[in-house]
């Protein structure tokens, strides 16, 4: 267990390195970054101290190497825009997005989870079928066009909740996590389904039920320990996934987080703020990675023997 742990935290460190060699190579293939302070009262004398305060004079991997530094101690620059680190605005609008991951996070699994079983359970019954039905409405509908729609039928129409934000305590949760979590709750569906129904079918789950174990005990300890391997990828990425991707999801409900951050900095060329963004991002996927295989090794034995 121990050289399985020690692999896979050597591999994800080597991800998070070439993440960031990816990210500066990106960033200098763009052009010069002095070109985003470049205005009609910029002088000579002072682009070349702005390459001199950049360290533009440097060899590349020079330069790859201060930045690394920098990065490493969580010194991204300022942002352009906001003339404030960019570090301290990403921290001041985490907060937001991680509630609201959070709460998407619990729908998904919530909801995903007992239909899924449900739906392998109970295959060709109504019950399958609503859950199947739940799951390509969630899949097929875009998360803009679901969030409009629940705004237009709960918030508007009916007047039960608040469009989003967080003025409303609790209540401004719901909207945006149900858009958020509807799509990540119809694939772990997807998945528990497909996975428990193979499982299922296996000859040690006949065996327990000609021994009389209840079917209780055979579906929720025996067989979906067994079936959750699939499954357990999908969460972990889903969890990175809603901290990084609800750009869509907090643009429609005008919710200031991380999304609409990234989005703001993307339309103001605002160079630091993006790779910072972009790097805390990759890091948040390489260690949800991680977890996984972890979780892995957990569920599974054989896993750390291979």
């Amino acid at each position: 267990m121990r050289r399985f742990f020690l692999r896979r935290v050597i591999t994800s460190l080597l991800m998070v390195l070439l993440t960031t060699v990816f990210v500066f190579a990106l960033s200098r293939a763009a052009g010069d970054p002095r070109y985003l302070y470049l205005n009609e009262y910029t002088t000579t004398e002072v682009w070349e101290q702005w390459g001199e305060a950049m360290g533009l004079n440097r060899p590349y991997y020079i330069q790859y190497l201060s930045w690394l530094g920098d990065a490493l101690r969580f010194d991204f620059g300022d942002s352009q825009a906001q003339k404030r680190p960019a570090l301290e605005l990403i921290l001041n609008r985490a907060p937001a997005t991680i509630r609201l991951s959070a709460a998407a996070f619990v729908f998904a699994l919530l909801v995903g989870v007992p239909l899924g079983v449900l739906s392998a359970v109970k295959r060709s019954s109504m019950g399958d079928y609503l859950g199947r039905g739940f799951a390509l409405l969630g899949q097929s509908a875009p998360p803009f066009a679901l969030g409009i729609a629940l705004i237009y039928i709960f918030a508007v129409g009916l007047g039960w909740l608040p469009t989003g934000r967080q003025d409303h305590g609790i209540r401004s949760y719901i909207l945006p996590a149900v858009t958020l979590g509807w799509y990540p709750a119809a694939g772990l569906l997807r998945l528990i389904r497909s996975s428990l129904l193979e499982v299922l079918d296996s000859e040690y789950v006949k065996m327990a039920r000609a021994k009389g174990v209840r079917n209780f005990a055979i579906v929720w300890k025996h067989a979906l320990r067994n079936a959750l391997i699939a499954p357990l990828t999908y969460s972990s990425l889903l969890l990175a996934g809603f901290v990084t991707g609800a750009l869509l999801v907090e643009t429609v409900f005008s919710w200031p987080g991380l999304g609409q951050l990234g989005f703001q900095a993307v339309g103001h060329n605002d160079f630091a703020l993006m790779v910072a963004v972009v790097v805390l991002t990759g890091a948040i996927f390489i260690t949800a990675n991680l977890v996984a295989d972890l979780l892995y090794a957990y569920l599974d034995p054989r896993i750390r023997l291979s």
